[in-house]
């Protein structure tokens, strides 16, 4: 079964694997500088987030893309997997490997194992890729396309150029605070770093 292009439970289905990979960058950086969650409830949302990652990787292998040439929607189940594979595949697998499976934060080297936790980062591209954007508020729009259609689209992507930029800038600030007290924590000697 191909999932198609304009499908609109896959178009909220993309919104929503978004917010939950903004979401799970900030949290992977904060679970790098500071501590994991103990409470059972943040555990459990954190594992329905990973949950969502999983199926998000499933259901690529049966999305209709548009050819890039002929712009025609391309519906064969093997042409879908070799744009997959030669596309977002690898960014998908690195970011949804288990690797706490592999970790042991316990451990006298738990301060530099939980550094792996930052090759989850790579998600950030989709959440601030544009085209991918475009792809999905193409499929919320009509199938008419008149003036006031793509006015309004081009409109949607100036305010989402806009919102973007703060977005990065808010990443990048708090990145470098993250990565600012995980040194003096963990890396710096305690006596002389500004937390103690």
């Amino acid at each position: 079964m191909v999932i198609g292009s304009d499908n609109v439970f896959k178009s909220f289905f993309d919104v929503w694997v978004l917010l939950l990979v903004g979401y799970s960058c900030f949290s992977s950086m904060y679970y790098v500088a500071f501590t994991k969650p103990t409470n059972k409830f943040h555990i459990l949302f954190d594992e329905i987030v990973e949950f969502n990652f999983y199926l998000d990787f499933i259901l690529c292998f049966f999305c209709e893309f548009k050819d890039p040439e002929t712009n025609i929607p391309e519906r064969t189940l093997k042409a879908i997997a070799i744009h997959y594979l030669t596309s977002w595949f690898l960014i998908d697998l690195i970011c949804i490997f288990p690797i706490q499976l592999f970790m042991d934060e316990g451990s006298s080297t738990g301060g530099i194992t939980k550094l792996f936790r930052l090759f989850r980062m790579p998600r950030l591209i989709k959440l601030i890729d544009v085209n991918r954007f475009k792809n999905i508020l193409k499929s919320f729009q009509s199938t008419k396309s008149n003036d006031q259609t793509i006015l309004k689209q081009y409109f949607i992507l100036y305010i989402y150029s806009i919102i973007r930029l703060m977005i990065i800038a808010l990443m990048i600030t708090y990145f470098i605070g993250c990565i600012f007290y995980y040194i003096s924590n963990e890396v710096a000697n305690y006596d002389d770093t500004y937390i103690y």
